[in-house]
């Protein structure tokens, strides 16, 4: 379902900016992070779902940090970090 409504917006925003590449990128994300989630629930391997779960915290805390307050210069800080390995430190 959420493959389709990408390709009906057809998997790009006219001038985007990095700030809405990252945050449709982000969404997408979570939202199949999510899908994987439920789908391993579903399935009844509920302990296996529990590392994509953290992972899903992790990323959800990372949006709502980058968005939070002074949005340009932590997106930059994130990407800079994603970028350099310096991640986490």
């Amino acid at each position: 379902m959420l493959d389709s409504e990408f390709e009906a917006m057809g998997r790009s925003i006219p001038n985007a900016t990095i700030l809405d590449k990252y945050l449709v990128a982000s969404i997408y994300k979570a939202v199949r992070l999510t899908n994987a989630i439920n789908t391993l629930c579903d399935s009844g391997i509920t302990d296996e779902a529990l590392p994509i779960l953290r992972s899903l915290i992790e990323h959800t805390i990372n949006m709502c940090w980058i968005t939070n307050k002074d949005t340009s210069a932590r997106l930059r800080q994130y990407i800079n970090d994603l970028g350099t390995g310096a991640f986490g430190k």
